[in-house]
């Protein structure tokens, strides 16, 4: 008797294990390509929302600080908008940079970037690959125009191509570069990686803290008033203005004029003490370290007038013998 076997050919386990294979390439290209376009979406965001809280922030400052932060600056500027910081993805991290207008204190010089790469799209070609930008201008134009590719922003090497395409043609100082790495954490760059700190130092009579980048206000020495302002930036102070100057003393100094003793004053009229051995009051004026006279009385008092032991009789020359000596048994008394 002849069995009935049912089963699939070689072929036909060939053909399904091919439609398999081809459909699972199909759902993980296809799921790759939505996971690259949700980080783009929120790089998008990122990208239009940081940009425009700067120009906001920036617009009450009209020096050349304008636009530039250190890392607690920025940090602050997001916490004041309730911003939750981005994250970088696949090791693509965002850059800010900024430069200053040279000493214009108007604020119309001063330009700043911040930008990423889109894995999907750009700000030139939604279609396309490149690089996600917002800014100023003309920083924004210099950033377009420059050949940059994935690998200038990857967050394990410098900026240094970014810088380039970011400074081309800017009339600024350039200022520093901060970015945003996978942890979410604003880091700042360097010519070779995250720089190093700004040492404490005393620098033209100004005492600058140590610092990681950015403005530093810092405080006159002492003797020394005004103000002083300098910028830290890959381990080197960078002045931005020193107006500290050597305090001239304006005070009274202590002295004794006319038998009255003065006490070291700032300035204001000051009451005297008469010199020991004087009588009276004394008042004087301090104005620009400059004693002026108001009024002074002391005087020595009138002196004690002598004993006249000579008309003394005997009680009364005992009484005064300091003064008075009796001669004889009979007197009379005498001065001694």
């Amino acid at each position: 008797m002849r069995k009935n076997v049912s089963g699939f050919t070689l072929i036909q386990l060939v053909v399904t294990i091919l439609i398999l294979v081809a459909l699972s390439i199909i759902s993980v290209t296809v799921l790759q390509l939505s996971i690259e376009k949700s980080h783009d979406a929120e790089r998008q965001s990122a990208v239009k929302t940081i940009p425009m809280m700067i120009m906001v922030d920036g617009a009450s400052d009209w020096k050349d600080s304008k636009y530039k932060y250190s890392i607690a600056g920025l940090r602050y500027v997001f916490r004041l908008n309730d911003y939750k910081n981005v994250k970088a993805k696949n090791n693509i991290c965002y850059i800010y940079g900024s430069t200053k207008g040279a000493n214009t204190y108007i604020g119309d010089d001063n330009e700043f970037v911040f930008m990423t790469w889109g894995e999907t799209t750009s700000t030139w070609d939604e279609n396309t690959p490149g690089v996600l930008v917002s800014g100023t201008d003309q920083a924004v134009k210099n950033v377009l125009m420059a050949n940059l590719s994935l690998s200038d922003f990857s967050c394990d090497k410098s900026t240094a191509l970014a810088e380039m395409a970011f400074e081309a043609g800017l009339s600024g100082l350039l200022s520093y570069y901060l970015g945003i790495d996978e942890n979410g954490d604003i880091i700042q760059w360097g010519a070779n990686g995250p720089v190093v700190n700004c040492s404490a130092i005393t620098q033209n009579n100004c005492v600058l803290e140590e610092t990681i980048s950015g403005n530093s206000d810092g405080v006159c020495a002492q003797n020394y008033a005004g103000t002083c302002d300098y910028d830290c930036y890959d381990g080197t102070w960078t002045e931005d203005f020193n107006h500290c100057v050597l305090e001239v003393n304006s005070n009274c100094i202590a002295t004794t004029d006319t038998h009255c003793i003065l006490n070291e004053v700032s300035s204001g009229s000051t009451a005297g003490t008469c010199d020991t051995g004087y009588l009276g009051s004394c008042l004087y004026s301090c104005t620009d370290s400059i004693w002026s006279l108001v009024n002074n009385s002391c005087i020595l008092p009138d002196p004690t007038p002598p004993v006249n032991c000579s008309s003394f009789w005997l009680f009364e020359c005992f009484w005064n013998w300091t003064n008075c000596e009796w001669t004889w048994w009979w007197g009379p008394c005498t001065n001694r």
